[in-house]
Parts: structure tokens; C-alpha cells; sequence
């Protein structure tokens, strides 16, 4: 009899309970490695250091303030003497108790009282520890209407010694408005570096995004049927265009950097280059409309390789007048000056990228050569003939292939490798 289409398969026990139980020890050696504590949080001093740490994000440093203070010094003993006392300060009629004026453990309670203060007068109250160049703030201090208050407090630390120690009643008597802090500066210069470095992510990311998406939408509507012998064919031809590129773009450099060694030279070299390129990109756009007429093929296709070697050699000339003019702006633009930071920038990055980028070039012309003429080869050629021709181009591509993922080991491995250096005895 015929099972029924919709029912479900047994489900397997006995392997869920062993991924369940090699999960649950899995999560249990993470636990333990990773000495997960739930108790430490809930320790007094963390607990205080959150607590701190919840009112200073609660009273975020967004201004600065120009303060004026009045302090009153009282004195407080550590350990307590046999006969315990009060101490009162008075300071420009305002009077403060200190009840007792001295501590002998931690535990020990503090009641500070303070009268005739301005209404809802605030403060803090400091502690100069007995041997110690810095303070410790022990609590705040906040007057009522009628200019008194009372605060209780428990000293952080006790350290003995024979002399009172000093407690300090800072009281806040003006506070303006100065302007934004040094904290609300920082993240204000912060923000618009994020955001500046995320439009230059995304303006590089989104030239090197336009061309390769061009390239793969192409393969896509494209049906490639390449012969073997062409693929390898490209294959070898790819390091050596790459290679011819790279020259080509050093030449150009150097050609450029003695252009512009003189700045007046080198903007007429800039000027006439850029003339000469305009002329031939319009006998490359008329060579364009007569192609179909009268006008060769081959012309159209030198005069656009030529138009291509003139806009590279005009792009790099530009970048080193670049370099020298940015350099220049920066340091005659005073405040302005990262205008001529950011031409020279980008100047040397142009110049840096420019190997890569013939280079890459050179590698896409050889890719269309390869596989262009590669594919009239073996199809032009007889049927022996071609399948030599495919025999030792694929030897050849095989053995260029290996070649350059051995010199890419190489080159990452050698990244890491330092110099070697004898070790010298005394």
C-alpha cells in the first residue's frame, strides 16, 4: 500500500540529542574558557564604578564654563581621638559644621550641616589625602531656599596620620557659558572624519564597482565560446601586457616629472598636451562617423589608442603640477590650507595608482587580443596544425599560470620576513 504523499519522515532522535548535547558542551568549554563571572558585576566597587559612570553619560560634557569658586578648608582627623568633637568654619557668613570632625574606619558616617549660603547653592566637597598630590571628590552639596543643607558621606579611604587632613567645601558662586567643550569639539571633528572617510570609501569603491560591473554584465549577454589554445593564449598574454603597461606607466612618470620641474614649463606643457588631446579626440569622434563610409577601421582604432596614451599622459602631468600646487596652497592658505593637502593628495595618489591602472589596461588589451586573434587562429588553421597550436599554448599558459601563483606565495610570504642581521659577540 502506498504511503500518503504528505507524510512527514520519522524524525531522528538520537542524532538532534547529540547535537543538543554537543552544543550545550561546546557553549560550556566557551564559558569556561572565557572565566565568565556573574558575581563580579554585583561587587560593591564595580557596582559604584557603573553608577559613576551612568551620571557622567547622564551629564554628557557639552559646554565649557568659565567657573568662579569660593572655598572653605575644614579639618578632619584620621583616627579619631579619645575626646570626639565637632569642628565649625566660617567663611564670608557662611558657617559649616563637620560632625565628627574625624574617622577611623570607612564605615564611619560624616554629617556635614551649612547655613547662611545663597539660595540653592551647589558644590562639591574634596579630600587631600595625607601624602598625596591629588584629590579625591567625596560627594555634591546642593543648598535649599533658605541657604542651608546637610549631607551625610562615608570617607573613601583612611589614612592615619598626626596632623587633621584637609577636607575642601568648593562652592560654585558663577558659571557661564563659554562656548562647546574640548569633549564636544573632538566628537564634532570626529563625526565629519567618519563621514568624510565613508564618502571616500564610497566614491572609490563606487569607480572600481562601475567598470567591473560593466565587464560582467557584458559576459552575461554575451554567449562566449572560446577554443582552449585562445584561453591559454590569454593567459599568457596577460603578465606580459600587464608588464608592457607598467613600463609605458613609469616612462610617463618620468617623462611628466621633467615637464613640471619648472612650474612655468610645466603649465604650457600641460596646456599644449591637453590641445593635442582634444585634437585627436576629434578625429577620433569624426573617424567614428565615417567608419561605416569610407574610413578604415584600423585609423579609428589607432587614433583611439592614441587618444587613450594622451589622456593618461595628460591625466599624470597634471597630477605632478598637482603635487607642486597643492604643496604650495598649504602653505600659503593659512586655515585654507588643507584645500592644497587635499590636491596634493590626491595628486600623488594619482600618480601612485598610475602603474596599476595602465597596467590593468594593458592586461584588458591583452585579454581582447588573446582571445580575438587566438580564436582566428586555431580557426583559420588546419585541423593538426591548430591542435599543436593548442598543445603548446596550453603548455605555455599552464607554465605561466604556475609561475605567477609561485612569485604571489613568494611576494606574501617575503611581507613577512625580516632582514637578516648577524648576531655580533662582545
Amino acid at each position: 500500500m502506498n504511503e500518503p504523499f504528505n507524510q512527514k519522515p520519522p524524525r531522528n532522535w538520537p542524532k538532534t540529542i547529540l547535537i543538543i548535547l554537543a552544543l550545550v558542551l561546546l557553549y560550556g568549554l566557551a564559558i569556561n574558557s572565557t572565566e565568565i563571572n556573574l558575581q563580579e558585576p554585583l561587587e560593591p566597587q564595580r557596582q559604584e564604578n557603573l553608577v559613576s559612570l551612568i551620571r557622567e553619560l547622564a551629564r554628557p560634557d557639552l559646554f565649557a564654563y568659565d567657573t568662579e569658586t569660593l572655598s572653605t578648608n575644614a579639618s578632619i582627623r584620621m583616627p579619631c581621638p579619645d575626646d570626639i568633637k565637632a569642628s565649625q568654619v566660617n567663611n564670608q557668613g557662611r558657617t559649616l559644621v563637620v560632625i565628627p570632625n574625624c574617622v577611623t574606619t570607612t564605615q564611619d558616617v560624616v554629617l556635614v550641616q551649612g547655613t547662611n549660603f545663597p539660595p540653592n547653592a551647589s558644590g562639591i566637597i574634596r579630600w587631600y589625602p595625607d601624602g598625596s598630590t591629588t584629590t579625591r571628590r567625596i560627594t555634591d552639596f546642593k543648598a535649599n531656599n533658605e541657604g542651608a543643607f546637610e549631607v551625610e558621606f562615608t570617607m573613601p579611604d583612611v589614612r592615619e596620620s598626626a596632623e587633621p587632613q584637609r577636607l575642601e567645601f568648593a562652592e560654585v558662586v558663577s558659571r557661564q557659558v563659554t562656548g562647546l567643550s574640548d569633549t564636544t569639539l573632538l566628537a564634532l571633528d570626529k563625526i565629519v572624519e567618519t563621514v568624510l572617510m565613508a564618502l571616500m570609501a564610497s566614491t572609490v569603491g563606487t569607480l572600481l564597482a562601475i567598470p567591473i560591473s560593466f565587464m560582467a554584465a557584458r559576459n552575461l549577454m554575451v554567449d562566449i565560446k572560446m577554443p582552449l589554445g585562445a584561453i591559454m593564449l590569454v593567459v599568457v598574454l596577460i603578465p606580459l601586457f600587464g608588464w608592457i603597461g607598467g613600463l609605458i606607466a613609469d616612462l610617463l612618470v618620468m617623462i611628466a616629472a621633467i615637464l613640471t620641474s619648472n612650474a612655468v614649463l610645466g603649465i604650457i606643457s600641460v596646456l599644449i598636451i591637453l590641445a593635442i588631446t582634444f585634437f585627436v579626440f576629434r578625429l577620433m569622434a569624426n573617424a567614428m562617423e565615417n567608419t561605416f563610409d569610407s574610413q578604415p577601421a584600423w585609423q579609428t582604432q589607432a587614433l583611439l589608442v592614441l587618444f587613450l596614451f594622451l589622456s593618461v599622459f595628460s591625466l599624470v602631468t597634471l597630477a605632478h603640477l598637482g603635487v607642486g600646487v597643492g604643496t604650495w596652497l598649504s602653505e600659503n592658505l593659512g586655515v585654507f590650507g588643507f584645500v592644497g593637502n587635499f590636491i596634493f593628495v590626491l595628486s600623488d595618489l594619482t600618480i601612485l595608482l598610475l602603474s596599476v591602472l595602465v597596467g590593468f589596461v594593458g592586461i584588458l588589451f591583452g585579454i581582447t587580443l588573446g582571445g580575438r586573434y587566438g580564436e582566428e587562429i586555431i580557426l583559420r588553421l588546419p585541423h593538426l596544425s591548430a591542435q599543436i597550436f593548442t598543445a603548446v599554448a596550453t603548455a605555455v599558459g599552464t607554465a605561466v599560470f604556475f609561475i605567477g601563483v609561485t612569485m604571489s606565495f613568494i611576494w606574501i610570504n617575503l611581507l613577512g620576513l625580516r632582514d637578516f642581521v648577524p648576531e655580533t659577540t662582545a
